[in-house]
């Protein structure tokens, strides 16, 4: 019974006892491990159809494509400065980079032949001339990523994600400064 009561005091003692938070440098390290987190991933699909119309030929030539691309953007934790950290408060506030696109991947494999047209007096789409069409659908891709808020949505996630991640640490107010912009602390 004695050893029973001094388990249960020791057990109660440990589970009472305040969790220390880390320091600055002990933060930053965690942080830092994580490198460069993607917060966001899209699946695109690009389909390109190609009309090579020219006076002098006869006859139809025409291809449509299709293709999948993958988009990673996300927060490179390296750049993340601490700004203040509060024991007492159980607070921290911290300064967060721009996200950034991580990759922007066109498997080849993903690329189809949907259609062709091709008149009796017209040769076939050339390897060089499948490259170039390829290239130009990768360029729409990628003009294409700043119209889908594809770093906004990874900026916000990235926010959750150290959200919960200084909570996890041990903090109860979390400050992420954000451009200048503040945003307001979780309580």
């Amino acid at each position: 019974m004695r050893k029973l009561l001094i388990l249960t005091v020791i057990f109660f003692i440990s589970c009472t006892k305040e969790k220390n938070l880390p320091n600055e440098d002990q933060i930053l390290n965690k942080v830092s491990e994580m490198s460069t987190l993607g917060t966001v991933e899209y699946n695109l699909t690009k389909i390109i159809q190609v009309d090579d119309k020219q006076w002098y030929s006869i006859g139809p030539r025409k291809i449509l494509l299709g293709c999948k691309a993958y988009v990673k953007a996300g927060i490179d934790f390296r750049q993340i400065k601490i700004v203040e950290i509060n024991d007492s408060l159980k607070s921290i506030k911290v300064e967060i980079p721009e996200p950034k696109i991580l990759i922007v991947s066109i498997p080849p494999n993903e690329i189809k032949v949907i259609n062709t047209n091709i008149g009796m007096f017209r040769g076939n789409f050339t390897n060089l001339e499948l490259n170039d069409i390829q290239k130009q659908a990768e360029e729409d891709i990628n003009n294409k990523i700043q119209d889908l808020n594809i770093l906004f949505d990874a900026k916000k996630n990235g926010k959750l994600f150290l959200q919960n991640f200084f909570r996890n640490l041990g903090f109860q107010r979390i400050t992420i400064i954000d451009n200048n912009f503040i945003i307001p602390p979780i309580n």
